[in-house]
């Protein structure tokens, strides 16, 4: 995996509910989504997302953290005085997606795809 996740913060809370991961490698966000999805036991989660995001094209660097709120925001970089560096997001939603524990995040890397309308 080239990216690790942190967690997932603040759930229900709308204002600041967010997940959070950090490249392990440089990597272009267009490649990654997230799919919302429940887990139903420790090792299973339910097949079929609830909803998906999938990232817009932008360069982080090994080590930089990634912070996706599920509100509405101004994406932005921050370099804190320690070094790290965090690139916020925001997915624009009005209702928080992981209110329940059971609710979970799946990062995917999608290296090749086709569409069709």
């Amino acid at each position: 995996m080239k990216v690790q996740w942190i967690g997932i913060y603040d759930r229900g809370n709308l204002t600041s509910e967010r997940v959070h991961f950090r490249a392990l490698v440089d990597i272009d966000l267009r490649f990654y989504a997230i799919v919302d999805t429940q887990r139903i036991d420790a090792s299973r989660i339910f097949v079929g997302p609830r909803s998906c995001f999938w990232f817009v094209s932008q360069l982080v660097k090994a080590g930089d953290n990634v912070v996706v709120y599920t509100r509405t925001g101004n994406p932005n970089l921050e370099k804190r005085p320690d070094g790290a560096i965090f690139h916020f997001i925001f997915r624009g939603l009005v209702q928080p997606l992981y209110s329940h524990q059971d609710n979970c995040a799946v990062l995917f890397e999608i290296n090749n795809w086709a569409t069709v309308f």
